[in-house]
């Protein structure tokens, strides 16, 4: 099957996609990118559901999304759940120059390690992930790890987030039906301003 969608070198905007039942693309001895695989480029993902990607291989990494090489990705009010690997960063694995993940909800993916996001800058230039207004939460075995060069600011972070950034929460959010894939914010959410 493959990764749902490959990217090389592009400048893309995807909007209002549903990326699903993807397993990754072999690159070497690994297999990336269950949902998404991208090399050196510029992305703005928005609106999009990346969920029910599943990466089974022994060297694998990027369940939902894996983002590597030069590029500079920007991903907003999107989905990125239930999405799994036998490696690193079940929902994104960040091994890219620069991502932003603004207004998202990364839930319940797991990995072998880091089951939401897994950040590593592979010695790249202006490599940084900035997180905002994000809720990341239920993801196994942690949420994220700890690098350099990480924000996470007004965002719902579960376990609290130990790193850099300002404003964050550790709480419920009241999603609406999360088993049954709603994630709308219900009345009395700590998440809405």
């Amino acid at each position: 099957n493959g990764s749902v969608l490959v990217m090389d070198g592009v400048d893309v905007q995807i909007n209002e996609l549903t990326i699903t039942n993807g397993n990754g693309t072999d690159v070497g001895n690994w297999n990336v990118g269950g949902g998404m695989y991208a090399l050196n480029s510029n992305l703005v993902i928005s609106n999009c559901n990346i969920t029910d990607n599943h990466i089974s291989r022994s060297l694998s990494d990027g369940g939902g999304i894996h983002l590597e090489g030069e590029g500079t990705v920007i991903i907003k009010n999107s989905l990125i759940t239930n999405n799994s690997t036998t490696g690193a960063g079940g929902g994104i694995n960040c091994a890219n120059s620069d991502t932003q993940i603004i207004n998202c909800v990364i839930y319940e993916n797991t990995a072998y390690g880091a089951g939401g996001i897994w950040p590593h800058d592979w010695e790249l230039d202006n490599y940084g992930l900035d997180i905002k207004n994000s809720i990341i939460m239920n993801n196994q075995p942690v949420n994220m790890n700890i690098g350099e060069n990480i924000e996470v600011k007004y965002s719902n972070f579960q376990g609290g987030w130990q790193g850099e950034g300002t404003g964050n929460i550790d709480t419920d959010p009241l999603f609406a039906d999360p088993d049954n894939g709603d994630y709308n914010l219900t009345w009395g959410s700590p998440c809405i301003d």
